[in-house]
């Protein structure tokens, strides 16, 4: 089965389902980095955090501005195509490189795009569903109940807590007497 995705056409004039293989002629659009970045990257020093975290913010939206909904794979090749033009980038511990060396970046640039999409989301709500109220779940799915219904022995229940206080005031030891 083909897998299609949602991609713009000529930077962004139009969408049609096209093939996933538009990763392969993405550039990395270095030209929008601010210039502390351009020169921090042309040092060939190692980027700061806040520094990366803006080169995956520009990138990310560049990627969703050509592709609404890229794949992990498109992320990983843009990821690598960034570490190509900037080794410093690479994933390294000690000088030795951690995994593909572009793990991180295709990481970041996954939880982006997720933010991203998850921004955009549509807010469509009918008059049908106005009426109704959606039930709060935890994160396990149980229905979290803020107002429980009131069962039918209510009154019943309350007399018995009554009795078990009275007895533990009396300090009652009968075993049976407070079981029953």
């Amino acid at each position: 089965m083909a897998s299609t995705s949602e991609c713009s056409i000529s930077g962004g004039k139009g969408t049609a389902a096209l093939d996933n293989n538009w990763h392969y002629s993405f550039n990395i659009p270095w030209n929008l980095m601010p210039s502390h970045i351009k020169k921090t990257l042309e040092k060939k020093e190692w980027p700061t955090a806040r520094e990366r975290r803006e080169i995956i913010r520009l990138i990310s939206a560049e990627i969703v501005s050509v592709c609404t909904n890229p794949q992990k794979k498109h992320l990983s090749e843009v990821a690598r195509k960034m570490v190509v033009d900037y080794p410093k980038s690479k994933d390294e511990i000690e000088n030795q490189v951690v995994g593909s060396g572009y793990d991180s970046i295709t990481k970041q640039l996954q939880c982006r795009v997720d933010n991203y999409k998850r921004l955009e989301l549509p807010t469509h709500s009918s008059s049908a569903d106005k009426g109704k109220k959606r039930r709060r779940k935890d994160a396990y799915g149980c229905v979290v109940n803020p107002e429980p219904q009131l069962s039918a022995n209510c009154e019943a229940q309350k007399n018995m807590k009554g009795e078990l206080h009275k007895m533990f005031e009396e300090n009652e030891k009968d075993e049976k007497k407070i079981r029953h």
